[in-house]
């Protein structure tokens, strides 16, 4: 079942920066990984929308993966809820944000 993965914690642009160039998901594609979002607000806090495969796709890719690279640079792994999806719809636009 494909699911939207909502996470949410404590981190700068500049941590976030680091977790993506260690863990390298942009270039070393995870496996059941459909789409990546990224924000931040005004108090220093990191909210990101991913859409997976399945939960278990999603599950490897965070235990395997993302808590190694937090843990090795120091970042404290944000909150996660996850809900199965719907619907969903990418326009053409998203083109241009593509990698």
């Amino acid at each position: 079942m494909t699911i939207l993965a909502i996470f949410k914690g404590r981190m700068t642009k500049e941590q976030y920066d680091s977790l993506r160039q260690t863990v390298n998901w942009e270039h070393n594609q995870p496996e059941g990984g459909t789409f990546h979002a990224a924000s931040f607000d005004s108090e220093g806090n990191i909210h990101v929308a991913d859409v997976w495969g399945s939960e278990r796709t999603m599950n490897d890719f965070v235990e395997n993966r993302l808590i190694p690279a937090l843990a090795n640079l120091n970042i404290d792994p944000p909150t996660v809820s996850t809900y199965p999806i719907h619907k969903i719809d990418a326009y053409s636009s998203i083109e241009k944000y593509k990698i």
